[in-house]
């Protein structure tokens, strides 16, 4: 995990943009999965993914914010400079802010781990909403994933996953980077629950590790309901390890929307500082879970989010669920 670099060149280009101007803007992610090709780090086959931000390493090294003329896919920008605390905006034209939530608590073994802010926007007709969210990892948290370490090992946020669009054919994701606001990009975003490990070459390495694999295929995939997907589950093992293609494959999951970033209250395992806000993360679907489209408004959904430490260094992995505030209407957590 690195800070992110952030050039004047950027924030100028973004305070240009108009509120609903995007680069690429929200990316379809089918229920039925994306065709991906062979290349570096990537077998052929059927993906849940689409790769966002390239640079970073998937927090091994420094990323680079998205602009307006690189590193954007799945990125929007907005002509407020929002923090944390206010986005007010819809990311896709013809959306209204309907719901707003915020400073969240999200608790963990009796501890503050963070903070999360969610908002829905929602069209007049009432079938379609955009979903956001972002997080606030707590810095004074004293939530100890080894308590056979010295110090307090703090949480690694790698992946959070989304419940309850299980019958959206397709629904659309993306991300918006608030300059100062944010510590992380997002990396992948996917149609599926699977958190699918990344290693580096070595920590804080340049490049991933020869046997894992930028955007995960369907082929060799756990069950759906994996949790998370990789050779080290304990953290203790040689690093980088190796993967074998099935502990580098994830199934597709319609019920779920999964994003990939770096997010930590404090240091970590490469030196790195603390990186505590995430992106506000959307996603645009129905707003009810229903074919055809029927109005609904968004509801609670127990266990709707799920944040998991999965080992990009030599951490253990583990997961924390929490109640989503805005999810479709009847959406469930426990389809996949």
């Amino acid at each position: 995990m690195k800070n992110i670099t952030l050039k004047l060149a950027v924030l100028s280009a973004m305070t240009m943009l108009s509120a609903q101007v995007m680069a690429t803007g929200l990316v379809a992610l089918p229920s039925a999965g994306l065709a991906v090709s062979a290349g570096t780090n990537q077998p052929a086959g059927t993906t849940p993914y689409v790769t966002c931000n390239p640079t970073g390493n998937y927090g091994a090294q420094t990323p680079t914010a998205p602009s307006a003329g690189a590193n954007n896919d799945c990125a929007v920008f907005l002509n407020t400079p929002a923090t944390f605390t206010s986005v007010n905006a819809s990311p896709v034209s013809g959306y209204t802010l309907i719901q707003s939530v915020n400073a969240s608590v999200v608790n963990a073994n009796g501890t503050t781990l963070a903070k999360r802010w969610q908002k829905t926007f929602r069209t007049s007709d009432q079938k379609m909403c955009v979903y956001a969210t972002q997080f606030q990892m707590d810095a004074t948290s004293t939530f100890d994933y080894d308590g056979t370490r010295a110090g307090t090992n703090t949480l690694e946020v790698n992946d959070i996953a989304f419940a309850g669009f299980s019958t959206n054919s397709s629904v659309n994701a993306g991300y918006y980077f608030s300059g100062a606001g944010t510590s992380s990009p997002v990396y992948r975003v996917g149609r599926s629950h699977t958190s699918v490990q990344m290693h580096s070459n070595a920590v804080g390495g340049a490049s991933v590790a020869s046997t894992f694999v930028l955007r995960p295929i369907t082929t060799s995939a756990p069950a759906a309901s994996t949790q998370i997907n990789g050779p080290s589950p304990l953290g203790t093992e040689p690093y980088p390890n190796t993967a074998t293609a099935g502990e580098q494959a994830g199934a597709l999951s319609p019920n779920w929307v999964i994003f990939t970033l770096d997010l930590s209250g404090g240091p970590d395992e490469d030196g790195a500082p603390a990186d505590p806000y995430s992106p506000w993360m959307y996603i645009e679907a129905a707003c009810k879970d229903a074919t055809p489209l029927v109005a609904g408004t968004p509801a609670a959904l127990t266990d709707g989010i799920v944040l998991r430490q999965s080992g990009q260094e030599t951490q253990p992995w583990v997961t924390v669920k929490t109640p989503s505030t805005y999810a479709p209407q009847s959406a469930s957590a426990t389809l996949y």
